[in-house]
């Protein structure tokens, strides 16, 4: 069974599984309960985390993915996201410069651990670039890690208050002298395709970027939900001794 909807996923656990919830309410009142519950789902996540011992690993790894939530074409009538999200409505047109795309929402924004599991997040609108919006996801999380970054974070040190406290590792750009170490340049070239795998199972296997949400509760509840069920499979994959990404073997 493959489904990424909740009207899907109750219909086949209606078809399927309605003896095991003989009182299984209806669609409507399960997704309400659904976002009510997503402050447990969000501390579900962190236990799990904790579980792995990711909280303790010293170097991560930072990166962006675009969150559209509706096509640009139709952005001009959808005003509830900047409304309940107390913004300008302008905010939420960015750009992609990875994807070469135009879109109308946010961007998640992404520490990962070198395995790859999120730790910590921040939803952004799509128009702040990932280096303004960088400060808030690192200062509020621990401080003495390391973390390595793409290009696109050059200058990133400048903006923080307490530069002294991290490792950034973030490699210059071609017509810049690259002055990084034979150690730094190694964990970027071992480790920095990490959090473009975790991205791209977000994206292709959770389908993370096609929330459907309509409201701003709506969306944060699905983000939360797909970062916890990664959590939960890299969690199982543990238990059984299995890589942590391997998350298409375990849930397909």
């Amino acid at each position: 069974m493959v489904t990424d909807t909740e009207k899907g996923w109750h219909r086949f656990v209606k078809k399927n599984f309605l003896p095991l919830f003989p009182k299984l309410i209806s669609r409507s009142r399960y997704h309400r309960r659904s976002k009510d519950l997503q402050q447990l789902t969000e501390v579900l996540r962190q236990i799990l985390v904790e579980q792995l011992g990711l909280y303790f690993e010293d170097w991560h790894l930072m990166d962006s993915m675009p969150l559209p939530v509706c096509l640009r074409v139709r952005a001009s009538r959808n005003m509830r996201f900047c409304e309940e999200f107390d913004i300008d409505n302008s905010l939420l047109y960015g750009v992609c410069a990875s994807k070469k795309m135009k879109i109308y929402g946010f961007k998640l924004h992404l520490l990962v651990t070198s395995q790859g599991i999120p730790v910590h997040y921040v939803l952004a609108p799509a128009a702040h670039h990932d280096v303004c919006v960088a400060p808030d996801l690192i200062e509020t999380y621990r401080q003495k890690i390391g973390i390595g970054f793409d290009k696109g974070y050059i200058g990133l040190e400048k903006r923080l208050q307490n530069p002294e406290n991290l490792k950034l590792i973030i490699p210059p750009r071609n017509n810049q002298e690259n002055n990084l170490t034979q150690n730094e340049k190694w964990f970027l070239a071992k480790y920095r395709k990490i959090v473009e795998t975790t991205n791209s199972i977000l994206c292709e296997q959770f389908n993370i970027q096609y929330t459907r949400a309509k409201s701003k509760w709506g969306l944060t509840n699905r983000i939360i939900a797909k970062l916890t069920g990664l959590t939960l499979a890299a969690f199982l994959n543990s238990i059984s001794g299995e890589p942590l990404l391997h998350i298409k073997e375990l849930v397909f």
